[in-house]
């Protein structure tokens, strides 16, 4: 049995007792503990104690169109990516690209669909700061990151600030603990080789885990939802300011509550808006508070528009906020140099990231890295213009090293690498580098070209 199955194996207190040096999962866990913080603390969960992944689906990607529509654009173009092995600088042939059979497993994970995996990977980022992924029976899976706990191992004793484990901690394991009908369930654990972790953004303290870029904006949802629900009791009230009724003195509350019940169901709501309306001797309306115009909600609401834009870095433009549809923002020049700067700022770092992640769970090569294809990505075709300028750059670089001489073998080596100490000279150089005399006699050419077209009768 191995020591974490140990671990996780549920002791009775007759047990404890004749091996008291055994320790269940919590024993472990508890033993981890220093000043009411956890040593192996959970997966990722979001930041606000109060909140927790479920919540946050429910209560900002299903209500607030402006983050899900941020986290699925970016959901979207992860889907997209294809993976290959590229040799790295081990190999002796470096950035050469090529697949073996160990990567079918990332083209048909297992329960979901290669686009539907890398798609919740991403949501799970984006809410939780961590995605794992998990190999079992040959299939991969991704566990809910607050269902998860890392476990952390260090050769060092924690010394000063007991929050925060040694310099050498590793993760050697993860745990996952589902919960059913609030009972939670006996947990799994998974060795290295088992599982991934992808922190597109780690914590700058807690390193074993990532950030949730949509936690920082907690506080502006907050006030977004604000925003439209002061919109919708506008709307629900006539769509005009708050009047006050200011009744004859000598009307009795009776009175007034009826006069209030008749005006409410005739000229309250939107369906009753631009009603004329009569009243009586003795009344008067006054109007406080100030309309939609004057509250510049629609400001407020492009304000928290553009923070969602910043935080996601998915721009503007491609979000389709109203901050990005005003003015030459959707030019074509404009529009591709944001694309390009998403792509390259966002999008291709986030791959790289997710490369790696998932070089835990698949079998690599020693002198090969995860990598992913730009042909497959539809938001990058643009690009291969410019990949094909580049081509033809090198070629013509090629043929020009070579007719000088160098050794094609280290040309091609020079311009994948970049490196000028790459190039080696065959010691042939170009006819117009000979001093003259020092090359073929012409009259001794034709002639020796001659006798040999006579020897061969021809």
């Amino acid at each position: 049995m191995r020591l974490i199955d140990n671990l996780l194996t549920p002791q009775s207190d007759e047990e404890r007792s004749v091996f008291p040096s055994s320790y269940s999962f919590q024993n472990f866990v508890d033993w981890f503990t220093f000043q009411s913080k956890q040593y192996g603390l959970p997966g990722s969960p979001p930041q606000s104690p109060a909140d927790g992944f479920v919540s946050y689906i429910d209560s900002i990607h299903r209500r607030n169109p402006v983050v899900s529509a941020a986290a699925v654009s970016r959901a979207l173009l992860i889907s997209q990516l294809r993976f290959t092995w590229r040799n790295n600088a081990v190999s002796s042939t470096p950035g050469r690209t090529f697949g073996n059979r160990d990567l079918a497993i990332l083209e048909r994970p297992g329960a979901m669909k290669r686009t539907a995996f890398l798609s919740s990977m991403e949501m799970h980022a984006s809410y939780a700061g961590t995605g794992y992924p998990v190999r079992k029976n040959g299939k991969l899976y991704l566990l809910r990151p607050d269902w998860t706990t890392v476990l952390l191992g260090s050769d060092s004793e924690p010394e000063g600030d007991l929050n925060l484990p040694p310099a050498d901690a590793e993760v050697i394991a993860i745990v996952y603990q589902p919960e059913y009908g609030g009972k939670k369930a006996r947990p799994e654990a998974f060795l290295p080789g088992e599982f991934g972790r992808w922190t597109p953004e780690p914590d700058p303290v807690y390193w074993w885990r990532g950030v949730s870029w949509v936690s920082a904006l907690a506080r502006e949802i907050a006030i977004d939802g604000q925003v439209t629900e002061h919109q919708s009791k506008f709307f629900q009230h006539a769509a005009t300011p708050n009047l006050v009724f200011v009744m004859d003195k000598e009307k009795t509350a009776e009175q007034v509550q009826a006069y209030a019940d008749v005006v409410n169901a005739k000229h309250s709501g939107a369906m009753n808006a631009y009603k004329n309306m009569f009243l009586g001797g003795g009344s008067d309306v006054k109007v406080v508070g100030s309309d939609l115009d004057k509250l510049a909600l629609k400001d407020i609401s492009g304000g928290f528009e553009t923070r969602v834009a910043a935080r996601s870095m998915v721009p503007a433009t491609i979000l389709s906020i109203r901050e990005g549809m005003q003015g030459s923002a959707l030019n074509s020049g404009n529009y591709g140099q944001t694309r390009r700067q998403w792509a390259d700022k966002w999008f291709s770092p986030t791959a790289d990231s997710l490369c790696e992640a998932l070089e835990d769970v698949v079998k690599r090569p020693v002198d090969a890295d995860l990598s992913w294809l730009r042909s497959t990505v539809t938001f990058l075709q643009e690009d291969e213009k410019d990949a094909a300028d580049i081509r033809q750059s090198n070629a013509v670089t090629a043929r020009q090293l070579v007719e000088a001489g160098y050794d094609p073998a280290s040309v091609v080596e020079y311009i994948t690498t970049d490196d000028l100490s790459k190039l080696k000279h065959t010691g042939n150089v170009s006819v117009q580098l000979q001093p003259p005399g020092s090359g073929v006699d012409p009259k001794r050419f034709i002639d020796d070209l001659a006798a040999a077209l006579r020897r061969a009768d021809v």
